[in-house]
């Protein structure tokens, strides 16, 4: 003979809606915190930009935007510019011959490795703050 466990749950659909309004919750302060980052990538990028003295017209500085997208399991925080040439100033070009045609700046490599240390920071900060870790 089996034994049975009887459980009754009451109030199902608002026990629901409450887990659902936590997740939304989570999710959106999860969100701000990445956009947070991202602007701190964004800002460095800038800053790295003139440091090296790549402003010409300032069309790339200022066609530098930070965006959060999230996905189905993770939150990214993006920074991106809608301006073709920043790849050639990033990566360099090459001549058919294999000479440098623009050379290779690795600006947001650098960027990136200034604002590394900033955003752990931030982000373990924020995440204390709103007591996930």
């Amino acid at each position: 003979m089996s034994d049975f466990i009887k459980v009754e749950w009451t109030d199902l659909k608002n026990n629901v809606r409450q887990l659902e309004k936590l997740e939304t919750n989570i999710n959106n302060k999860l969100e701000q915190i990445m956009l947070e980052c991202a602007l701190i990538l964004e800002s460095e990028i800038k800053t790295v930009i003139t440091d090296m003295k790549l402003v010409d017209t300032g069309y790339m500085r200022m066609n530098i935007h930070s965006t959060v997208r999230s996905l189905i399991s993770e939150v990214l925080g993006i920074v991106y510019s809608n301006t073709e040439y920043i790849k050639y100033l990033e990566e360099g070009t090459k001549n058919e011959d294999g000479s440098t045609r623009i050379k290779a700046f690795k600006f947001l490599q650098k960027a990136y490795f200034r604002a590394k240390p900033k955003i752990s920071k931030h982000m373990k900060r924020r995440f204390k703050q709103i007591g996930m870790i």
